[in-house]
């Protein structure tokens, strides 16, 4: 059994055995937590994996929309700045980026319409 440690690198245990006989913390960093100690039921830990995927797949899913939300504010905030920017610039500073905005504002009509 093939497993990645957080550095990326293969950890290989020959069966579940030589797996529940590592030390804890080896385990922790492969699984997240804890799992199991010791002679491993079969069922059971069928049962506790089953709930920790249930656990991380529910978290992934909140992070996704929280990282939808903060990058939505991270924009604003961007945009906040470049609105800034703009004011202290020349005419022909801002006519070019006026200029990279309107194509910028094409692309995106073009992948709207496209995706209709």
């Amino acid at each position: 059994m093939y497993y990645k440690n957080k550095k990326g690198e293969t950890v290989t245990f020959e069966n579940l055995k030589e797996l529940f006989s590592s030390k804890r913390d080896v385990r922790n960093e492969l699984f997240g937590s804890y799992l199991s100690e010791g002679n491993v039921e079969p069922v059971e830990l069928k049962k506790k994996v089953e709930e920790k995927i249930a656990h991380y797949t529910r978290l992934c899913n909140n992070l996704k929309v929280l990282k939808q939300e903060v990058s939505r504010l991270a924009a604003d905030a961007e945009a906040e700045k470049i609105k800034e920017s703009v004011a202290e610039m020349s005419f022909e500073q801002a006519e070019a980026i006026m200029e990279q905005l309107k194509k910028k504002l094409s692309e995106q009509q073009a992948n709207v319409g496209s995706t209709l």
